[in-house]
């Protein structure tokens, strides 16, 4: 699964865990309601803006849009001008 994929499959679990249908989420994100389906049938991606507004109607950490994996690997990576 590649990220965009994770990000809306993040986003649609906590829709459904909070019992919120995806028109009502559009409606509180500011999100028009047919980009909000188009992302959910991944033929439209997210802006930075929509993506933030819908985390914060959700309540969810912009933490949680990162794969596990992807932050082991990238904290046990040297930064930029340090040495290993």
């Amino acid at each position: 699964m590649d990220h965009a994929s994770f990000i809306v499959e993040v986003i649609d679990r906590a829709r459904e865990e909070r019992g919120m249908p995806s028109y009502e989420l559009a409606r509180r994100a500011r999100v028009d309601e047919e980009h909000m389906r188009r992302v959910f049938r991944r033929e439209r991606g997210l802006k930075a803006e929509e993506l933030v507004r819908l985390c914060f109607v959700l309540k969810l950490p912009l933490e949680s849009l990162i794969p596990q994996g992807v932050v082991q690997k990238r904290s046990s990576q040297p930064r930029q001008g340090e040495s290993s």
